[in-house]
């Protein structure tokens, strides 16, 4: 949404393992990362960001 209303480059960070497309395996999921303090990999390689002013992150809106 936000890439329609600005002229912006845009990365999404997804798991290394895929979450599950059911919402309750999801949750479940979620409590025990959050439990355990876990912070799960994250597929491929993040772009570097030195060359912006500004980064926005947001997650989207379901």
């Amino acid at each position: 949404m936000i890439s329609q209303l600005i002229s912006c480059d845009v990365f999404r960070i997804e798991a290394a393992q895929p979450y599950s497309a059911n919402y309750n395996d999801t949750v479940a999921r979620n409590v025990r990362e959050q439990e355990a303090d876990s912070r799960p990999a994250i597929a491929g390689d993040l772009p570097a960001i030195d060359q912006y002013d500004t980064v926005l992150l947001a997650s989207p809106r379901r």
